[in-house]
């Protein structure tokens, strides 16, 4: 810091190299603290990657729990929960089917689709 607090007087005023040098100060200030409190917080109890066998088993007493309670609207997302999978599975593998129809000819580029369009007189 003071090397390019030296630096600057050379080059600059000594108001600005000394604005600069607190901006610099400040900025490693709040750094540091910055860097220690998130080091501190990762052994907290609070931390979010703190895991904990009771509060698992916890969150899976409570699940079982609403469910034996809630049993039609458990069943019922559940075979929502599925039918929204399959159909978008469905989906995607029909768009993929699609969009690599012709990918096996070696001529792709030049194949072209040809459709017919009947008219019918009443």
């Amino acid at each position: 810091m003071e090397e390019s607090f030296f630096r600057n007087i050379k080059s600059r005023s000594g108001l600005a190299a000394k604005w600069i040098y607190w901006r610099q100060m400040v900025s490693l200030i709040f750094s540091y603290g910055i860097k220690k409190r998130k080091r501190d917080s990762r052994y907290s109890q609070f931390a979010t990657n703190y895991f904990s066998v009771g509060m698992l088993r916890n969150y899976l007493v409570v699940s079982a729990r609403t469910l034996y309670r809630h049993k039609y609207f458990a069943v019922v997302n559940a075979v929502g929960l599925a039918l929204g999978m399959s159909v978008s599975l469905f989906l995607i593998t029909m768009l993929a089917f699609i969009n690599t129809y012709d990918n096996f000819h070696v001529h792709k580029s030049s194949i072209q689709d040809y459709h017919a369009v009947q008219k019918w007189s009443s």
